[in-house]
């Protein structure tokens, strides 16, 4: 679960504005860009030892539940499907190659489940769902502004992802 070789979401740019004093450039605040370890990873790298080994294996008893039918899961949750493997060593490789490619799949097997959170702190958890609603309106206009702007030709994005002005500024 700790490899991090060839994972899909290792890395994130991460873009820090500073101060910057007068006589580099008249007292402006620059931003700089640099990548730096995505939250799953972070998360993932502070996992003890022990805490990785019992989450290996409730894991390792889900994915047996799991391909002998008994997964406990409510048949009113849409937002997955089962699927059928052979075996039990079919389903466990790709249980195993899901964690090795994408340490987010890995950082979600430590999240508390929502229904035991808004037990606990109902006022939280509706706080959470109100400010996830206006980050990601925030970030759909974020988007279409983005989008538009490709369309004018009014920035470029390279190959690292970074953006510019058309006009090279």
């Amino acid at each position: 679960m700790r490899n991090m070789d060839g994972i899909l979401d290792g890395a994130r740019l991460s873009r820090k504005r500073r101060h910057v004093d007068e006589e580099e450039t008249f007292s402006q605040s620059v931003s700089i860009d640099r990548f730096e370890d995505s939250v799953a990873v972070k998360r993932v790298k502070d996992i003890k030892g022990i805490e990785l080994e019992i989450l290996g294996w409730d894991l390792l008893f889900a994915i047996r539940d799991a391909q002998l039918g008994q997964d406990s899961i409510p048949a009113w949750s849409k937002d997955w499907e089962r699927k059928r493997y052979d075996s039990f060593m079919d389903r466990f490789n790709e249980v195993v190659l899901s964690l090795t490619k994408a340490k987010t799949v890995v950082s979600s097997l430590l999240n508390v489940g929502f229904m035991k959170r808004l037990a606990a702190a109902p006022e939280r958890e509706l706080h959470r769902k109100k400010d996830n609603k206006r980050l990601n309106l925030d970030r759909d206009i974020s988007v279409k502004a983005g989008n538009y702007a490709r369309k004018q030709g009014l920035v470029n994005v390279n190959q690292d992802n970074g953006i510019k002005a058309a006009n090279g500024r």
